[in-house]
């Protein structure tokens, strides 16, 4: 590896990960921009039309959030995958500010969220991220090279309703403990019952 250039461990994703949050929560919008890809995909929501993709349009839709607001990332499990892009999940937290003592103005969790990276250039830098599981899973089946056909999907509360899509996954099953609304999804698309745990 040239000087300077990340290798592609986990340990310098976590440091590029921490570099993420750090710039972030510096609310410097030009640093943390510098560890996105060109051609980054940031979705906190659905995007059929695509529109937050692209560094610019993310910047856009961001930049402001990034102004003010803090972030915490826990990470959950990381997955070095073998074309050498990492898999990230992990609970994203957004501190809106502003902040009195140790209290912030209000805090969101998206718990899972899914980030993606790779080396680009001489850093890892993110290049996919949501919080939307419908989202998430789609876009991974499809960089993976799969289609719905081979994908199953697992749910037992309301943040999995966007992924118990057919769609997105053509076998959705559901343990016997899910909420009343995710089995009712399971059953109507799949005709079964959900599973005992």
């Amino acid at each position: 590896l040239a000087q300077g250039k990340a290798a592609p461990t986990e340990a310098s994703l976590k440091e590029a990960i921490a570099s993420y949050v750090a710039t972030w929560n510096r609310h410097d919008v030009q640093a943390w921009s510098a560890l996105l890809t060109d051609d980054i995909w940031y979705t906190e929501a659905d995007d059929y039309y695509q529109r937050m993709k692209g560094r610019p349009a993310v910047i856009n839709f961001f930049g402001d959030m990034v102004k003010t607001s803090d972030l915490k990332w826990d990470i959950t499990r990381v997955k070095m995958m073998p074309n050498g892009t990492a898999t990230v999940v992990l609970r994203h937290f957004a501190l809106i500010l502003p902040k009195k003592g140790d209290k912030y103005a209000s805090t969101f969790e998206s718990t899972p969220s899914v980030s993606r990276w790779r080396i680009d250039g001489d850093r890892w830098r993110m290049f996919y991220f949501t919080s939307h599981k419908g989202t998430a899973l789609a876009e991974l089946t499809r960089q993976l090279g799969l289609d719905a056909a081979h994908v199953l999907a697992a749910g037992d509360h309301y943040n999995d309703l966007p992924m118990l899509d057919r769609r997105v996954a053509q076998r959705l099953v559901c343990p016997a403990n899910a909420i009343a609304a995710v089995k009712s999804v399971v059953r109507s698309i799949e005709a079964s019952t959900c599973a005992s745990p």
